[in-house]
């Protein structure tokens, strides 16, 4: 459980996507989740229960997202803001063709 916990949590550390916060709430949620898993195979009462959940836990753990959301939501803030200022300027009427080109390429 450990091992795996220990990989997962290297792992999203060193993903490049996810920052500083992203990256300690999923380390959290992994501990969370190896720490369920222990608990499981203290309670259970036959090798085969041992056996099922330190898988459990193991998929758990792996399934614990990496999903970088705050500097993909920025970007799409921004690529938002870039298409209504472009849009914006086409819809100008009062704006030559060559006004637009350049104020589009400037934005």
């Amino acid at each position: 459980m450990d091992q795996a916990a220990t990989d997962k949590k290297s792992a999203i550390e060193n993903d490049p996507a996810l920052t500083r916060e992203e990256k300690d709430a999923a380390k959290a949620k992994v501990d969370a989740e190896a720490k369920k898993a222990k608990d499981a195979i203290d309670a259970a009462t036959s090798n085969a229960d041992v056996t099922a959940k330190q898988t459990e836990g193991t998929q758990a753990i792996n399934a614990v997202p990496q999903t970088p959301t705050a500097k993909t939501d920025a970007k799409n803030a921004v690529d938002q803001a870039a298409t209504d200022k472009k849009t914006a300027i086409e819809n100008d009427a009062t704006l030559t063709r060559e006004e637009k080109r350049r104020s589009k390429s400037e934005s």
